[in-house]
């Protein structure tokens, strides 16, 4: 029982690394979308516009993104972690 449980957990694992992969991408895609904002702001001089999108809502989506990153190098590691410990 104990095996199964442990395959289990695994799963689960490799499932919150997948969600967290998810979380990334849409932040990542978020980014693309906010510099072509900022760009077409900038264009149009609307510089106030611009300059709040780059210096907070961007640097807000950035820490996100880092903090993202962040947790998924940690549960990759702790899952490898328990996987070299059976060895």
């Amino acid at each position: 029982m104990n095996n199964l449980d442990d395959i289990l957990q695994r799963i689960k694992d490799v499932n919150d690394v997948e969600k967290e992969f998810e979380e990334l991408y849409s932040l990542q895609d978020s980014m693309v979308n906010f510099t072509k904002e900022i760009e077409k702001a900038e264009r149009n001089y609307d510089l106030n516009f611009a300059a709040e999108l780059k210096y907070g809502v961007v640097a807000k989506v950035q820490s996100q993104i880092e903090d993202v990153k962040n947790r998924i190098r940690l549960k990759i590691a702790l899952t490898m972690k328990t996987v070299l410990e059976e060895f």
